[in-house]
């Protein structure tokens, strides 16, 4: 009876002092984790500053610039800060009346390097392809890469809130009004739809004086030297011609216009007369 209370003694000593390892090992990783001395309202604002400026030069632009993101952690080394995060961003534009999101990117991880005043040195992202659980487990330290690869989907509602955010507020600046959303989010019907064959769609595509207009049957808006355009497609089914419109936002006056045979693709050519008379049109319609 004894030998067995020792036993039992001994198994509860054993059984505790793992208990206290693991503690003392749980709390030391959380600490090096969490352990991140830094201005966190300045951090956040430079970190949405550098990924505003990053994808300036890496997406085609729109009027309205938006991120979004999540810090993971971070680490301090000589005088520089380095943060481990998930990160959003995009390009919003008007499309058929809605802001839409006409560029940019979904939830990626990246690693922001940053001097001790917050000023902003460079940005790493995984390699794409076969290279990038490589280069993710090189950029991100073990104990993040657990946590990333659980928060890498269920982040995107997230992260997409806090983007359309700055579209909310940069609406609210110019005073519109409109539903924001993805390009899926809304119905387009294209030039197939409505009869014209696909080489022809196709060869829509290889006019580049075509290239900022919608391939859809509607508009986008273009914000050009401080004035808002509106470059706009139509079909028109009993002439069976492409049309493509752009005019002023404000006083609905056309800039340029382009006729297309919808059953061949050939420029169609108008006399100035004939001009005239469309953009006249043209302006009551609008």
């Amino acid at each position: 009876m004894e030998r067995s209370i020792r036993q039992f003694t001994k198994f509860f000593i054993i059984a505790g002092a793992v208990l206290v390892l693991a503690a003392v090992f749980l709390v030391v990783h959380w600490q090096e984790k969490t352990a991140f001395d830094v201005d966190k309202t300045r951090l956040e604002q430079a970190v949405a500053k550098a990924l505003l400026k990053d994808s300036a030069a890496s997406y085609m632009s729109g009027e309205c610039a938006a991120e979004g993101h999540e810090i993971l952690g971070g680490e301090t080394k000589e005088n520089q800060i380095i943060v481990y995060a998930l990160t959003m961003v995009g390009e919003y534009g008007f499309e058929n009346g809605h802001f839409i999101k006409v560029s940019g990117s979904g939830v990626i991880p990246a690693v922001l390097y940053f001097d001790g005043h917050y000023q902003f040195q460079r940005i790493e992202y995984p390699l794409d392809g076969a290279y990038y659980e490589r280069s993710l487990r090189s950029l991100f330290p073990a104990r993040y890469y657990a946590e990333l690869q659980i928060k890498l989907s269920a982040s995107q509602k997230e992260l997409q809130k806090q983007e359309r955010r700055y579209a909310q507020d940069y609406l609210k600046s110019i005073g519109r009004e409109a539903e924001i959303g993805e390009y899926g989010d809304f119905d387009h019907i294209l030039l197939t739809d409505v009869g014209v064959p696909v080489e022809v769609s196709n060869r829509m595509l290889g006019y580049p004086e075509l290239y900022s207009y919608p391939m859809w049957l509607g508009n986008r808006e273009i914000v050009q030297e401080g004035t808002r355009y509106i470059y706009e497609l139509k079909y028109d089914a009993d002439s069976k011609q492409i049309i493509y419109t752009c005019y002023t936002y404000d006083t609905k006056d056309v800039v340029e216009q382009y006729l297309f045979d919808g059953a061949t693709g050939d420029p169609v050519q108008k006399t100035e007369e004939e001009a005239a008379v469309s953009y006249i049109e043209i302006k009551k319609e609008v």
